[in-house]
């Protein structure tokens, strides 16, 4: 029998977050897949292995929290766990 490799699935809009994100997953042996909109996770294949979703809070036009809640309407369980840069962090400051 063939084990499936977990997969850890990041939806953030920021490309410096999505890509410290995916670092940081990686860093640790685990395979990651990572998008820059909801719709984009959506296009692409449902997932077939066990897995999480590291889910943005704020994102343009549909914001994580609803994202989260049309996802368990259409029966996709994954543990989520939600993030967000605060207002006002430095790198927001400085234009990043």
């Amino acid at each position: 029998m063939v084990e499936q490799r977990a997969v850890v699935f990041i939806i953030d809009d920021d490309p410096s977050m999505r890509e410290a994100l995916e670092d940081l997953v990686r860093s640790v042996g685990l395979e990651v897949r990572a998008f820059a909109a909801p719709q984009e996770f959506l296009q692409s294949k449902p997932p077939d292995a066990p897995g999480c979703l590291v889910l943005d809070v704020r994102l343009p036009g549909m914001s994580g929290l609803t994202f989260h809640k049309e996802l368990a309407k259409e029966g996709l369980a994954l543990p989520v766990i939600f993030h967000h840069r605060p207002r006002g962090h430095p790198d927001e400051r400085a234009g990043g």
